[in-house]
This record gives C-alpha cells, structure tokens and sequence, in this order.
C-alpha cells in the first residue's frame, strides 16, 4: 500500500517515526537539536529531516521536497516537511489508510462526524432493507425500483452495520434519537440496504459484513467519480 512502501520504493510522501537521534548505529550519530529540526525514520536508507520540533517516538506523515527519488544513504538526510496525514489523498489521490473513532450511540455516528456538514450519504444495512444493486446504474437499468436513485455529487458517504441483533437494537437505545419523534430506525438514513438479499444464514458477523459492504458499494463509488 502507497502508505507502507518498500525501502526500495519511492513515493514523496512517507509515514515515519521521529527518532532521538543518539545511538551507537551511524544513522543515529547525529542528536538533532531544537536549530537542526527533527529526524523521522520512514522505512528508507536515509532519514528525513523536517525543521519542526516534534518528540521523539512520534507517528508523523512527511513530504519531500522533490517528486524525483533523491540518492540516498546513511550519511545523508532528505529535507522533507511534516504535513497532514489527508494531504497525500487530497493532493495525490493516494489511499493512506484509514482513522478510527469510538461513537457512544448511534445519533453521534452523526453528530460528531469530522467533516464540515455531516454525511451527505447515509447507508444504513439490514436484511430487511432493499437490494443495493438498486442503488447503482446499472441495478436500476435490471430492475424495478421506486426508490429514488443515489446522486452522484455526494462527497461523504457513511455505511453503518448493526451488530447480531441489527441497528434496531441501537436505535432503541439512543434517547436523543427517540427525542426527535423517528420511529423507525430505517428513517434516520437516506438508504435502507441488504448487502447479501437471500443470504441464507441468520445472521452475517460484522467483520465478514464489512468487507461484503464495500464490494456492494463500490458501484456507487464509481457511478459518482464517472
């Protein structure tokens, strides 16, 4: 993956590690200080050196100067900047892994999303819910549908799994959204999905349902990048 590359790959982005920079190794002969910047281990025969003083032991996400792979060895370091851990999506296209939070309740999967206006695409997944190949353009070509189609000029989607019991169970334990008068758990996204229609099991676990999830979405992915 573009965020963990070989040593003999070359990318001008890079996830490092700050180091101390003392040691009995040669790439650890120089101690940085507060005027020489900050050393950052990325995996490659030479360290980057980005001017901002972080602590050592510190996960960081580095840009080089140049696009170009430089000569590199143990006597040398890359000048790079430390940047955000978005920018080489958002500047690249690159996929750079992916981040975690811990909601308390189904209603703050939304209230507390990172991102300036919420979700703009909610797909809420239960057995009981309609084919997502329903949702996508050529589903909608197969079979008839009176739901309305998913536009295309989203730009943040948001897939929630229940747990063995589904999302009714969380639904009925969030206050806050029991306060708002939504009776229906189906009612607080803007699709209502079954990832595997005539699955033939009880239940699907959650960690196989996340995976089956984004195969199934994936055409809505691409119908919106098209």
């Amino acid at each position: 993956m573009p965020h963990h590359m070989k040593a003999n790959e070359w990318c001008m982005y890079r996830e490092g590690v700050t180091v101390a920079g003392s040691g009995s190794n040669q790439r650890f002969s120089t101690k940085p200080s507060s005027d020489q910047g900050t050393l950052v281990e990325c995996g490659l025969p030479a360290y980057a050196r980005i001017s901002a003083p972080i602590d050592p032991n510190t996960r960081v996400t580095v840009k080089f100067a140049s696009p170009e792979e430089p000569f590199m060895d143990e006597q040398t370091t890359l000048e790079a900047e430390a940047v955000a851990p978005d920018l080489p999506r958002e500047e690249a296209g690159y996929y750079w892994g992916y981040s975690c939070r811990m909601a308390s309740s189904l209603s703050a999967v939304f209230t507390e999303s990172p991102y300036d206006g919420g979700y703009d695409l909610s797909l809420g997944t239960s057995e009981r819910g309609i084919s997502v190949s329903a949702l996508t353009n050529a589903g909608r070509a197969a079979e008839e549908t009176k739901v309305s189609p998913v536009p295309n000029d989203w730009r943040h989607m948001v897939l929630v799994f229940g747990g063995v019991a589904g999302l009714e169970v969380a639904f009925k334990a969030d206050q806050e959204l029991l306060s708002t008068g939504v009776t229906d758990v189906k009612d607080v996204f803007d699709y209502w999905v079954n990832l595997v229609p005539d699955q033939g099991s009880r239940t699907i676990r959650t960690e196989e349902a996340v995976w089956l999830g984004l195969m199934a979405t994936r055409p809505i992915v691409t119908d919106r990048s098209s």
